[in-house]
């Protein structure tokens, strides 16, 4: 519930909040009209039906939201693939370096876009170049006496 709580928007705090005073508020206002037993059984029957309405209703709204959430992520998974088709195609042309890796960081950027959007935390996609990072280690650096 906890985690729930957490990734509420403000519109769905409004309605959170208006749920609890609801759930509670029917029920008091019910029970103190009601003068008789069938009375007051009436009013408590009418409240545990508003409080399963209303759990089943959050349950599906945290359903559907995971889902919508992954809906979305599908359109940057697609721009994800059409951007390393594309460097696949710059490899196979012969274009420069520098724009195949354009291409790659855009396809990186996308991937983290849809992981982002479905995890609903900030993501990173790194791709370690270890052709460059091994050259680096194994060429000295200016300044360095050997």
């Amino acid at each position: 519930m906890a985690h729930f709580i957490r990734q509420l928007s403000g519109l769905q705090w409004v309605n959170f909040v208006a749920a609890v005073i609801t759930i509670i508020g029917v029920p008091l206002s019910l029970i103190n009209r009601a003068e008789t037993a069938i009375g007051v059984t009436l009013a408590l029957s009418v409240s545990v039906l508003l409080c399963l309405a209303w759990t089943l209703l959050i349950v599906e709204e945290f359903r559907y939201s995971r889902k919508a959430r992954f809906a979305e992520a599908v359109g940057f998974i697609h721009q994800a693939i059409h951007e390393l088709r594309d460097a696949w195609f710059s490899i196979q042309e012969r274009d420069s370096a520098d724009t195949v890796y354009k291409q790659i960081a855009a396809s990186a950027k996308s991937i983290s876009s849809a992981f982002s959007l479905i995890t609903g935390v900030k993501c990173w996609v790194v791709i370690m170049d270890r052709y460059r990072w091994f050259h680096n280690l194994t060429q000295p650096r200016r300044g360095d006496r050997s």
